[in-house]
């Protein structure tokens, strides 16, 4: 099959790392936004753009770099759900030890699929995705995908003034799930011919424009920003390869920054008060800091972060510690 020039994620160089370096120092800024929005920042849209930005990174890669690997149930368990619980109970402990309620979101069984805090609810989120993915992809050539995904992604961008305000009195994460939709059916638009490509390309460039025009608050910044974003890392991946970028050890502790920040923002703000954006990068350095040398000194630790100290097993493989 030949690529196209859409720049999908996976149709780019990787470097001697096994990643697009620019796409990995986006994925470091998305982190920085994403803690830029739970610390309630005047930035805190710009900020939502990161979550944007993850949610199409990662069935983009799951249809590009994986397409011909399908990773088991099990080996998605052990990177996302074995985290989402177990920082669920954390959480759920630091609630409990601060006399708040344990569960922070709505009732079950809906608040059984977010944890005990609310930013958990991207893990599950993500392995019900991907699992849908990886046995979609084993079942229908890449074609068949890429207009059903960029219409649907269009269609729902050009109507979000009517879904998204309607979804406010829903319970967590119904809203979570409806926003996330458009952004997860953009990253499952594979790699298709130049043709296709470009008419895609047009397609949703002209429902980002019309949600330009018609602004919805908390959808048109974080989906205008973060899709500009993909697209800028994706032009400027072979430059960062020239200068032989390298930003993989902290671009590896971004799903434990997810994790923890939470905590940091907490203990930042006893210090510093909302002080602006001091707060989110105080909070975000000590998220990194901390996961790093985690993994860095604690090998086995990296289970709370979805990175086992032995690859993930695909099909056919048992899991285990190395």
């Amino acid at each position: 099959m030949r690529t196209s020039a859409f720049q999908h994620p996976a149709s780019v160089r990787l470097s001697a790392q096994g990643r697009v370096q620019s796409v990995e120092l986006l994925r470091i800024m998305a982190a920085f936004g994403i803690v830029v929005f739970h610390a309630g920042s005047p930035a805190r849209e710009f900020g939502y753009a990161g979550l944007v930005v993850f949610l199409v990174l990662a069935p983009a890669i799951e249809l590009g770099v994986n397409h011909g690997r399908r990773r088991s149930a099990w080996a998605l368990f052990l990177n996302l759900l074995v985290p989402w619980a177990l920082w669920s109970v954390l959480y759920g402990a630091v609630h409990l030890g601060t006399g708040k309620p344990v569960m922070e979101t709505g009732s079950a069984p809906l608040s059984l699929v977010v944890g005990t805090a609310i930013h958990l609810w991207f893990l599950p989120f993500l392995f019900a995705a991907l699992l849908v993915l990886g046995s979609v992809k084993q079942r229908l050539p890449a074609e068949l995908l890429f207009w059903p995904a960029t219409l649907g992604t269009s269609a729902m961008l050009v109507t979000a003034s009517l879904w998204y305000p309607a979804a406010q009195g829903w319970d967590a994460p119904l809203v979570q799930w409806l926003h996330a939709a458009p952004a997860l059916l953009c990253g499952g638009a594979p790699r298709v011919a130049r043709g296709a490509a470009a008419s895609g390309l047009a397609v949703v460039a002209a429902a980002l424009t019309w949600l330009c025009l018609s602004p919805v608050a908390d959808v048109t910044i974080p989906y205008v920003v973060g899709t500009l974003a993909i697209a800028l890392a994706l032009a400027l991946a072979p430059a960062a390869d020239r200068l032989r970028l390298n930003v993989q050890s902290a671009a590896s502790c971004m799903m434990g920054v997810y994790l923890v920040h939470v905590l940091a923002l907490g203990a930042a703000r006893r210090i510093l008060g909302d002080s602006g954006l001091v707060l989110p990068l105080s909070a975000f350095i000590l998220s990194l800091g901390a996961v790093w040398a985690l993994q860095r000194f604690v090998p086995r630790a990296r289970v709370l972060f979805g990175a086992w100290p032995q690859k993930a097993p695909v099909i056919g493989d048992k899991p285990g510690l190395a």
